[in-house]
């Protein structure tokens, strides 16, 4: 959840989880954009994660977390 509020302030997308070797960053087309990118996943890191571990929380005590289940039926 961390990643995807990042994911609204930058041009390109996983910018953080990137760097930080645990995704395949997307990233911005142009230079300027993912300079602007860098700095932006510095300045809302901190803000994005006290935003999104309480949301975390929420999701795991509601039992909505990152599991998703699929059911296909044969016609």
């Amino acid at each position: 959840m961390w990643q995807t509020i990042l994911n609204g302030f930058t041009f390109g997308r996983n910018i953080a989880l990137g760097a930080l070797g645990r995704s395949s960053a997307v990233p911005a087309e142009k230079q300027w954009q993912r300079r602007l990118d860098a700095l932006i996943s510095v300045v809302v890191a901190i803000p994005a994660m006290l935003a999104a571990v309480p949301l975390e929380l929420i999701a795991a005590g509601l039992r909505h977390g990152g599991a998703v289940t699929l059911r296909f039926e044969l016609l």
